[in-house]
């Protein structure tokens, strides 16, 4: 399970009873977050929680005028269709919420479309920035803010989607992407929107983390729990230095 900040987690859901419609979050609950449990464990339920409140707690600071069930709706749509297509699932899942005719008791077409275009446009790796605020909500509410939860989700997305590689082989991956998505000049960085005290925090942490693959190796084999992997055997032996 990612955890919210708790300042986080308190606002949005006093928004989620206060200000949304129950009719709305009790169709989400039974009729789309279940779907999360389809992805693996790095974009589950849990993790659309996490960005739901992040999301609320963002919108919440930034405007009293914003729309909270559209931020709402957008975070519990933005990874629906990961386990179809991980590498188009924000196409997938904007289409679903595009056609998605219960949505139409509680949002006009052009809320649709917002909506759609913001999950449509939530992915850090994204060439162009989100188009609207919404946009910008749901993809600077889509950060990681600590190592281990970084570590974790890139470990399972790789065993998940890459079952027949190595252990050695995991990593090396999952050190280039880390490195490219948050290490110096990488791509998500520019992709956050809002103050964040959070992640400027797990931004120092991580790049002193990658700035060796022997460093990065020892941290994601221990919060992953693989002391007892071949890989962690072999790097013991050869006294691999950070």
């Amino acid at each position: 399970m990612v955890n919210t900040h708790p300042q986080q987690k308190l606002v949005a859901k006093k928004i989620i009873k206060e200000k949304i419609d129950p009719k709305l979050i009790k169709y989400i609950n039974q009729n789309i977050l279940p779907e999360y449990d389809q992805n693996e464990h790095a974009h589950d339920r849990g993790h659309a929680e996490y960005v739901t409140h992040r999301s609320l707690s963002f919108a919440h600071d930034f405007s009293h005028n914003l729309n909270y069930a559209m931020v709402y709706t957008i975070a519990a749509y933005h990874d629906i269709k990961h386990h179809v297509n991980a590498k188009e699932h924000e196409k997938l899942g904007s289409q679903a919420l595009l056609t998605d005719r219960h949505l139409r008791e509680y949002f006009n077409p052009e809320q649709i479309e917002t909506m759609a275009e913001a999950v449509f446009d939530h992915r850090s790796s994204a060439d162009s920035e989100p188009r609207t605020i919404y946009g910008k909500i749901i993809c600077s509410a889509d950060r990681t803010t600590t190592i281990r939860n970084a570590m974790q989700a890139t470990y399972h997305y790789r065993a998940f989607h890459y079952a027949k590689n190595n252990l050695q082989e995991i990593i090396n991956d999952a050190y280039k992407h880390i490195k490219s998505k948050y290490g110096p000049d990488g791509y998500a960085i520019p992709k956050n929107y809002f103050p964040d005290p959070e992640f400027e925090s797990f931004l120092s942490d991580i790049k002193q983390v990658v700035s060796s693959l022997g460093l990065f190796q020892k941290v994601f084999i221990k919060v992953n729990q693989l002391e007892n992997a071949n890989l962690y055997k072999t790097i013991k032996e050869n006294n691999l230095q950070p």
